[in-house]
């Protein structure tokens, strides 16, 4: 009878050991499963749509969309390096005229609505796993056509539109498989704007003034 209990409970001990052994093995499959590899080093590409809002201190604000490619260097889990080019669209931009006694013209011109920046893009991602806040700048020229200054007297004056562009930003970046993630940030952005000057309409100069706001990034890297 002893030997018969002494076998059952044998059994019933070696059945509870094997099914915690399987129950382990499968979370450790599992747990496997679910990490995701290293980041490979290689050639990468991102693309992204952004919305910004300019805040200078004066009545000449402007919104924009933006849609952007970048393409470049991922070194491995912690740094990437590209260039990029943008095809830009701002609207709600008015020009700023202001006059003293002594009729100096003093005029902000209009934002063009049509602006392509290009620019060299770095990225340093702050942790190795799947969701990791990460660092972007952004920095190079903005092109776009040339505007035109209408006088009192009738005549145009065409000005060059082409101005600096840097866009600094904080983002999240989340990794959906091996090669794809997507990503969201905010950003602050500033670039430079012309502004003509004159005095009673006879000299007229034309310089860049620097315009600045915040913006926000969605966008996918593959």
């Amino acid at each position: 009878m002893k030997k018969h209990i002494l076998t059952v409970l044998l059994l019933f001990v070696t059945v509870i050991a094997n099914a915690q052994l399987s129950s382990s093995s499968s979370m450790i499959v599992t747990k496997t499963r679910h990490r995701l590899p290293p980041v490979e080093s290689g050639y990468e590409q991102h693309i992204n749509v952004s919305w910004g809002y300019s805040l200078s201190d004066d009545d000449y604000n402007y919104m924009d969309v933006n849609l952007s490619y970048i393409g470049g260097y991922r070194f491995n889990n912690t740094f990437f390096l590209g260039f990029g080019a943008e095809l830009s669209y701002s609207f709600d931009g008015a020009g700023r005229v202001s006059f003293n006694d002594s009729y100096w013209l003093d005029e902000l011109l209009p934002y063009p609505a049509f602006n392509v920046p290009v620019f060299a893009h770095f990225r340093v991602y702050f942790l190795k796993t799947r969701v990791s806040p990460y660092f972007a700048l952004s920095a190079g020229g903005r092109f776009s056509t040339k505007g035109n200054f209408e006088l009192e007297s009738g005549s145009t004056v065409r000005y060059n539109t082409i101005g600096l562009y840097l866009n600094p930003s904080i983002g999240l970046n989340i990794r959906l498989n091996k090669s794809i993630s997507i990503y969201f940030s905010c950003g602050y952005k500033a670039t430079t704007n012309p502004e003509v000057r004159g005095l009673e309409y006879n000299s007229l100069t034309i310089h860049n003034v620097l315009k600045h706001g915040v913006d926000i990034h969605l966008g996918v890297t593959f």
